[in-house]
């Protein structure tokens, strides 16, 4: 007896439901034939009762669980499309601790056939266990997945009914009929339509026709042509409301614009689709010309020219490293786990103490912290209720010049995350070389005069030569 019979047997009664759900009669009157329901082979050569509950979780082997979870993909028609199934490594099920085969969802790009190009992989489904309800629950899953995936990826779903299925091949007929009659004519390019430009058309030929119109402007502007050039489309059809739908993020905030053909032809629906075009390429414009007028801001008024004093400071990287390490020997001395925490707490809160409060905005802070065990600089911002991580960043090296490129990394970090969640202040990177400066100078000093003292002492004490 295969899993087949046991599960084309009608399903149980309320009756029968009910009887079932006592536990401590369940297994006896599935032996005893208590309840109508399927029967297997049991181990001793005879005949074993099974309800419709029992018979769905029993384990099977593997090429069982194969020929179920085809059975189920196949019942399912064009709902279960882009969905395959993968067998089990082992062919004992009960050897499996980590899942049982499972689902696989693979889709095609729109227009494309299987032998045209790569398809998209959407993801895996595990069987938990080898029974067949878990086989069924992995293939409601898939499903689910495939919908949502190939949605938000914007792929076209060829699972469809039949009545628009049967309406594409007399379409198809038609053309190839109307081509084969019409001598040395050949059939517009991308049309999936015969009538004319401005008869009227049903809702499964305006369906037709937006996709192939949406195809011909997607391929225009992935080929380099026009303003999407290197940008996605944009515009979808929306086929319940009959309209094209723009959908634009500007400032971290989706936008929606509807536009409706003015009757059900194909040169209206031209039209709708330009003027669609048209707003998108007006909204992009609007974003990019916000965005340079915000960089110019930041660049122009946030980020002054250093004082003349300290004009050393911007020197700082552009040296090679021999004359870094000829006029600031200290900082490319290897420093001990402590030291260098210390001595990343002193960078960070100068840092601090030096800038404006223009550079750190009305919020104060600078988002840059110290993560003391592993001696990195993690940024974080709060805004909009939220805390956004831009990164943690480690010294390469552990030294002084390590943690100032650390530093001088997070910096540059936290201010491309502020550009993009609108914080207000800006940190030009070249503060921490400032910061830097002053600190390997007042090292230097400090270290010299202790020398002079010592020398000093030693002259007084008649040790000096």
């Amino acid at each position: 007896m295969t899993a087949s019979t046991l599960l084309e047997r009608p399903r149980p009664t309320g009756a029968q439901k009910a009887f079932h759900r006592q536990p401590q009669i369940r297994s006896q009157a599935c032996q005893e034939g208590a309840v109508d329901g399927l029967v297997r082979p049991s181990e001793d050569g005879g005949c074993q009762w099974l309800c419709q509950s029992c018979a769905t979780n029993i384990p099977l082997p593997a090429a069982q669980l194969t020929d179920v979870a085809i059975r189920q993909l196949s019942t399912r028609g064009p709902r279960a499309q882009h969905i395959a199934w993968r067998a089990p490594a082992d062919p004992d099920t009960s050897r499996l601790s980590n899942g049982c085969g499972g689902f696989m969802v693979i889709c095609l790009t729109h227009g494309n056939a299987a032998a045209e190009g790569p398809a998209l992989y959407g993801g895996f489904y595990p069987v938990s266990r080898p029974t067949a309800c878990a086989v069924e629950k992995a293939l409601q899953r898939a499903m689910g997945g495939r919908d949502g995936w190939a949605e938000e990826a914007g792929l076209r779903r060829q699972a469809d009914t039949s009545g628009e299925r049967e309406g594409r091949r007399k379409r198809r007929r038609q053309d190839t009929s109307g081509a084969s009659s019409a001598e040395g004519t050949v059939p517009e390019a991308h049309t999936p339509l015969s009538k004319g430009e401005h008869e009227e058309l049903t809702d499964e030929e305006l369906l037709q026709c937006a996709r192939s119109l949406l195809n011909d402007a997607r391929n225009s502007s992935t080929s380099g042509r026009g303003s999407t050039s290197g940008r996605g489309l944009n515009i979808s059809w929306e086929r319940k409301a009959q309209v094209f739908k723009v959908s634009l993020r500007q400032q971290d905030k989706p936008v929606f614009k509807e536009f409706r053909p003015q009757k059900k032809t194909r040169a209206h629906l031209l039209q709708a689709l330009q003027r669609a075009i048209s707003y998108r390429d007006e909204q992009r414009a609007v974003a990019l010309a916000q965005q340079q007028q915000k960089q110019e801001e930041l660049s122009g008024g946030l980020s002054p020219a250093p004082p003349p004093e300290e004009a050393a400071s911007v020197a700082f990287c552009q040296r090679n490293l021999i004359d870094l390490q000829t006029r600031f020997p200290a900082a490319f001395r290897v420093l001990s786990g402590a030291d260098l925490r210390q001595t990343a707490v002193v960078l960070l809160n100068r840092l601090r103490s030096h800038l404006m409060d223009q550079e750190c905005g009305s919020k104060g802070g600078t988002g840059v912290t110290l993560h003391t065990t592993t001696t990195a600089f993690c940024v974080t911002l709060q805004a909009r209720g939220k805390s956004h991580y831009g990164g943690s960043y480690t010294p390469p090296a552990s030294t002084f010049e390590g943690l100032v490129a650390a530093l001088k990394a997070a910096v540059i970090a936290r201010n491309e995350l502020a550009q993009r969640l609108e914080y207000p202040g800006h940190i030009d990177p070249y503060r921490v070389e400032q910061v830097a400066i002053r600190t390997l100078n007042e090292t230097k000093t400090t270290s010299g005069a202790v020398q002079k003292q010592a020398a000093a002492a030693e002259a007084a004490a008649g040790l000096g030569e």
